[in-house]
């Protein structure tokens, strides 16, 4: 069964291509998110901090982290702690700076990154890439530019 809208509400090409955004991300994160908790034991908050850290050559400042990831600052804190109790990050101060908190993955972290990242692409190649030619792809990043910028790490 289809459910009607709600009256007086008139959907337009807007309100469809808001609602398409929304149910993609729902349906992809949702199977990228119980994927990776059955077979690496990670929530994709916890993934999105690997593949945040994976691209580093160099500590990185918690607060630099912070603004990167889409989860917050108290959460990020948890993922962690939870992380470094696994061996995969270690933290530790800024020579110079006392106050500032760094972290980086470990070898253990990096392996766990690459693994996932796997199980993550499979994912996201079988639910949305390999149902999209090259064209919708495109416009969809372009979107994303516009209306999210990722400005968190150099590209």
């Amino acid at each position: 069964m289809q459910l009607n809208p709600p009256p007086g509400a008139e959907r337009g090409d807007a309100d469809d291509a808001w609602y398409a955004v929304v149910r993609m991300y729902h349906r992809i994160s949702h199977e990228v998110d119980m994927q990776l908790q059955a077979r690496h034991g990670l929530s994709m908050s916890t993934f999105e901090v690997l593949l945040r850290l994976a691209g580093q050559t160099e500590p990185v400042p918690v607060k630099d982290l912070a603004a990167a990831v889409l989860i917050s600052r108290s959460r990020l804190s948890r993922v962690l702690g939870d992380l470094a109790e696994r061996g995969l990050v270690v933290r530790g101060g800024e020579p110079g700076d006392r106050r500032m908190t760094v972290t980086e993955l470990t070898e253990m972290g990096r392996e766990a990154y690459q693994q996932a990242a796997r199980t993550h692409d499979q994912i996201v190649n079988t639910h949305m890439l390999s149902k999209l030619q090259e064209k919708q792809l495109r416009t969809l990043a372009e979107a994303g530019d516009v209306v999210a910028p990722d400005t968190s790490f150099a590209n």
